[in-house]
């Protein structure tokens, strides 16, 4: 691995190297590699015990939180940065969701909103309440700004950025390119991974595709021009320029293809709702902002 690592950035000395893993197989050894080599590291884990135990299993059906809390120790006794990644668990409180992470001291952490498309979303989360993404979400927010020094949650971080009219980072609200390309050990390229929500062969391009020939691909085309372009229903939509339709994959059905609104819009459309009332709220306590500017930022609900 460190040969790997030499060889890349002898031709592009600023390549930037990060690590998303559950941990489990962290070694003493590994982290120094990390951690010399400035490789930036994540750890997936959902929450409290209760809840990445419920899903997070290993292959004998065994919860692995026990096992990724010890990777996430010996990070703490490296002193080796690292940052969380949950996958939001809607039957799970957003709020003690939240203290459960922050526990853990990361540098910081963020949320995913789980991978369904519209046609799946039923199967997935059967009997969900209405809103639970949203309130989870609410939850967690309103413990995030009320932290008199908060931990940089990206997911948060992004929703005030864009409300206040920049461009987050994250993909989760459409941003104007999904930027990924998966090299496989087949040697083949497939597109990001999540797409397979959609459909089992939505990820492949073609056994003969290679870097000089990705954008004449039409499987790439497709899903580029559809990142691009806020969906039909959306374009009248009070958030349709932060919101965009939400994150592509969970657009999709098979009738109208990318042309919809997310499978989670009614939860999006209520953390939007809330995060755009908050950041007004908060904005009214600096004195030398236009109020003309909160007026049309406070969005009406």
């Amino acid at each position: 691995m460190q040969s790997y690592v030499d060889i890349l950035r002898s031709y592009v000395p600023d390549i930037a190297f990060s690590l998303q893993t559950n941990g489990i197989l962290l070694s003493t050894d590994w982290v120094r590699f990390l951690k010399d080599n400035a490789i930036s590291l994540s750890i997936s884990i959902d929450g409290a015990k209760a809840q990445h135990d419920q899903f997070r299993v290993d292959k004998r059906g065994r919860g692995t939180f026990d096992r990724v809390r010890r990777g996430i120790d010996l990070l703490h006794r490296h002193d080796m940065p690292f940052g969380l990644l949950c996958v939001i668990n809607p039957y799970a409180s957003g709020a003690d969701t939240y203290r459960a992470l922050k526990a853990l001291a990361p540098h910081n952490f963020s949320f995913l909103i789980p991978d369904v498309s519209r046609d799946t979303k039923e199967s997935y989360y059967p009997n969900l309440p209405p809103l639970a993404i949203g309130r989870f979400l609410q939850e967690a927010f309103d413990l995030w700004l009320a932290e008199p020094k908060a931990v940089r949650v990206g997911l948060f971080s992004d929703m005030v950025a864009s409300v206040l009219g920049w461009r987050g980072h994250t993909d989760a609200f459409g941003s104007e390119n999904l930027a990924y390309l998966i090299y496989e050990t087949s040697g083949n390229y497939e597109l990001l991974d999540v797409l397979k929500v959609c459909a089992h062969n939505m990820t492949q391009t073609s056994d003969t595709i290679d870097l000089l020939t990705l954008a004449d691909n039409e499987q790439i085309r497709t899903i580029i021009d559809s990142q691009g372009t806020i969906p039909t229903a959306c374009r009248a939509c009070r958030h349709a320029q932060v919101c965009r339709g939400g994150y592509l994959p969970h657009r999709w059905d098979q009738a109208h293809g990318f042309d919809n609104p997310s499978a989670w819009c009614d939860d999006l459309m209520y953390i939007w709702d809330h995060v755009t009332r908050s950041v007004s709220n908060a904005a009214r306590q600096v004195d030398d902002i236009d109020p003309k500017v909160l007026d049309d930022m406070l969005i009406p609900v």
